[in-house]
């Protein structure tokens, strides 16, 4: 099984630069200068209030491989994301420092998912599935870290985090 990412041709704003100025708009800024580590915990928010604690230190483990998964693959993201519309990676503000474990201070270099949005998450989907996991089944098994994919990159694209859809290929067989 692999997944398959579809990104648009043309950026569509889901935020429209106008809403972003009123103040009814529920978010402050752009959804496009979220930074992958803002999105994450906004997604740990959100599923915090759906699901019992057993299931979430489950989800906190997921999004912890999938947040190191994203940050050991930067470099083949920030070469794909030459491809795309530049729309889709609005200048971003500057990010924290990653935490320098080998001397416990921070680190003049920042890791991916502190400092990009999240419009090629779904990107890495499939390495992070079929290579990344591979070697941590004890935690989450192969089932359960397809769902979590699945769910976490619907939740992306719904709340308009991304544009890219991500569908599930199985046997010559497109699933939606």
């Amino acid at each position: 099984m692999n997944y398959i990412v579809e990104h648009p041709g043309e950026f569509q704003y889901i935020v429209t630069p106008e809403e972003e100025k009123t103040e009814t708009n529920s978010y402050a800024k752009n959804k496009r200068t979220y930074t992958c580590d803002e999105i994450f915990a906004e997604y740990l928010g959100f599923v915090a209030k759906k699901v019992n604690k057993t299931y979430y230190i489950q989800l906190q483990k997921f999004v912890l491989f999938f947040r190191d998964c994203t940050n050991i693959n930067s470099e083949y993201l920030k070469e794909e994301s030459k491809s795309m519309p530049k729309d889709l990676f609005p200048e971003m503000e500057p990010g924290y420092h990653s935490l320098n474990k080998d001397n416990n201070s921070t680190s003049h270099q920042e890791d991916y998912c502190s400092t990009h949005n999240a419009e090629q998450l779904p990107d890495i989907s499939n390495k992070f599935v079929v290579n990344y996991m591979q070697n941590k089944k004890q935690y989450i098994s192969i089932k359960e870290i397809m769902e979590l994919t699945q769910n976490f990159c619907q939740w992306l694209f719904n709340n308009g985090f991304t544009c890219a859809k991500l569908s599930l290929i199985q046997e010559d067989k497109l699933i939606n």
